[in-house]
């Protein structure tokens, strides 16, 4: 497909952005994924640097939104089952990578194969999990379709929609409050807390390597300030029983029909496996997936930044041909786009052809949403300076009172969003993470905008 003709299918469709601060060797499995679940070229991906935006195109996304929620409300156990078969094929992705790990350059024939074994293994989990992201742009409306006739405030469905357990950062809080109560040498727990948090620190922009000596010096200022610890646990259960007795509340204030609590249901299960995916497909597999360049990096004598611009699919080998030190140079260096093309191969842009492509889906973007509108995650009306923020760097830069504008909220963006007095985000929908932290932390909120950051 030649680049007019690309611009002409990116005029033509309606899109949604997603994005944020990623880094390019993350997000290679996940947007292949949904490429494929929405069908070849109604996904394309623009990077610059770590600037990251994904454009899905929606009316594709709402044609599965729309089948798998009418196959739920049929078989509402049919999505726990399918979370069920998920978990058992997320922790085979994760035995997959650790055998990556294990190869060495020895091992170099077999590479490609495990490889291969592995995405195809990773785009299965992945695709079981895509409901979530094909009900960012469409969830407000088929709550509407079922439920709209109740009136229901913002608040109310957020907590008929919103999670009921713990978050996997609620869980580490916990788990770590309870050891430094425990009087086991300092050693041994901070040991034991490693190798079961040791990706605690992972998002999608890096993936830090940590050891026991990091959740020691966590564990020791929990002990040393073990009222205030032990104080925090307490707001994460009062809090989470707090939302189910309000649940019960609204459960009661209304006379629902069986679809409309089947729906309040499916979302907030899906919310729940939002999170629960975040930490077994995100977390554990980027903090090996960066482990894996690490070695790449070693073996081949560069450094582990510029890996960051290789695609999985690309690594067939352990040692990189100049050529394609070359190619990952000119990735690293500017904007490039990227498509899955004919036979499931991903085509890339470059140059002006890229920066063409770029400038027409952002056009699209603005021209559907000129106003900045989105979907109320918790009301509140506020005024202050805005600040974008969607990587570290610029996580710094917050003050306290500001309102925080990103393309995307992380959990490791927390320091930040606990500093600001609103979120406004580009995308997400009722079950993001920015909605369901900015209901915790009772700030204003509104996601889904679109063009927040860019207007």
């Amino acid at each position: 497909m030649n680049i007019s003709k690309i611009i002409k299918h990116a005029d033509k469709g309606n899109w949604y952005c997603q994005g944020g601060s990623i880094m390019p060797f993350f997000m290679a499995v996940p947007y292949l994924s949904m490429s494929r679940e929405i069908g070849a070229g109604n996904m394309i991906a623009i990077q610059d640097k770590f600037a990251n935006k994904g454009y899905f195109e929606k009316n594709q996304e709402k044609i599965k939104a729309d089948y798998y929620i009418k196959k739920f409300l049929k078989r509402p156990k049919l999505l726990l089952d399918n979370i069920k078969i998920w978990r058992k094929t997320s922790k085979a992705v994760q035995r997959q990578l650790k055998i990556i790990l294990l190869l060495e350059s020895k091992n170099e024939n077999v590479l490609s194969k495990e490889i291969n074994k592995f995405i195809n293994m990773s785009i299965s989990a992945w695709i079981n999990t895509l409901l979530i992201e094909e009900l960012d742009p469409w969830g407000k409306s088929i709550l509407k379709k079922y439920t709209g006739k109740y009136n229901l405030a913002d608040d109310e469905l957020a907590i008929l929609t919103g999670p009921r357990k713990l978050s996997y950062l609620q869980h580490e809080r916990i788990a770590r409050c309870k050891a430094a109560q425990s009087q086991e040498p300092m050693e041994n727990l901070s040991k034991e807390h490693w190798r079961k948090y040791y990706w605690y620190l992972t998002s999608w922009e890096k993936a830090p390597k940590t050891s026991p000596k990091y959740f020691k010096r966590l564990l020791e200022r929990d002990r040393k300030n073990l009222k205030l610890a032990v104080a925090e646990v307490k707001a994460i259960n009062d809090y989470l029983l707090k939302q189910a007795e309000e649940r019960q509340k609204i459960l009661k204030k209304y006379n629902f029909d069986p679809s409309a609590k089947k729906i309040f249901k499916i979302f907030s299960i899906l919310s729940d496996w939002r999170d629960e995916r975040k930490a077994e497909l995100t977390c554990k597999i980027n903090y090996d997936l960066e482990r894996f360049l690490d070695k790449l990096a070693e073996l081949n004598n560069l450094p582990v930044s510029l890996l960051f611009y290789a695609y999985i699919s690309e690594l067939t080998t352990f040692k990189l041909s100049a050529p394609y030190i070359e190619l990952l140079r000119k990735r690293r260096g500017g904007l490039y786009a990227v498509y899955e093309g004919e036979n499931s191969k991903y085509i890339f842009l470059y140059g002006k052809d890229a920066l063409r492509l770029s400038k027409a889906l952002q056009h699209k973007i603005r021209s559907v949403s000129e106003r900045v509108n989105g979907s109320i995650a918790f009301p509140g009306i506020i005024r202050g300076k805005v600040r974008v923020v969607n990587s570290f760097k610029e996580m710094r830069k917050m003050q306290k009172g500001e309102i925080m504008l990103s393309v995307m909220t992380r959990p490791d963006l927390l320091p930040a969003i606990k500093k600001a007095s609103a979120i406004v985000t580009d995308e997400g929908g009722i079950t993001c993470h920015a909605a369901i932290i900015s209901r915790e932390l009772k700030i204003p909120c509104l996601v889904g905008t679109q063009v927040a950051t860019i207007k």
